[in-house]
């Protein structure tokens, strides 16, 4: 019993910081749930040790406000990079060049929202699917960067026409 005792006193750093986890242990019903993108991370699986881009939503409506859903994509997969890129897409995201891209690709999806769908896979009780559906909202980086582009676009055209009109006056 000291053993025991001896092995739970090493832990009580952990039972400490650990924060209790919200949300109901049943599986997320299927259907369509609005969304939003809180992660997007390029993880080794657990069985595989192979690399997947991990999405991690959390829903926000259906009934089902604040639970996570995960979506694993082996990145070791012809047919699973095919539906990445759709998702990409699907995003308004730019195809990444290299598949050594496609972590930070992804990561400017964090924060958008959008609409999955969830299926239970028919042989088990804990796994299940989860498909993107659309985008609600625009990835947050890419805003930003459209702004960015159109400013500049601005800035170079009143140079071209500031120029235009010294050469005018010149004449």
């Amino acid at each position: 019993m000291a053993d025991i005792n001896a092995e739970l006193k090493k832990l009580e750093k952990t039972w400490k910081k650990a924060p209790a986890k919200s949300g109901s242990q049943e599986r997320i019903p299927e259907g369509k749930y609005p969304a939003t993108i809180i992660s997007a991370s390029i993880e080794l699986g657990k069985k595989s040790g192979k690399p997947q881009l991990v999405w991690t939503y959390k829903l926000t409506g259906g009934g089902q406000e604040g639970r996570e859903a995960k979506k694993f994509v082996q990145l070791a997969s012809e047919t699973a990079i095919g539906y990445l890129k759709t998702d990409l897409r699907t995003l308004g995201l730019p195809d990444p060049k290299s598949i050594q891209q496609v972590g930070d690709v992804a990561k400017n999806a964090e924060g958008m929202d959008v609409e999955i769908s969830i299926k239970h896979q028919r042989d088990s009780d804990k796994y299940i699917n989860v498909w993107l559906n659309r985008a609600i909202s625009e990835a947050p980086d890419m805003e930003e960067e459209e702004e960015e582009e159109v400013e500049d676009e601005l800035e170079e055209d009143e140079e071209f026409d500031d120029d235009d009109d010294e050469e005018y006056e010149e004449e």
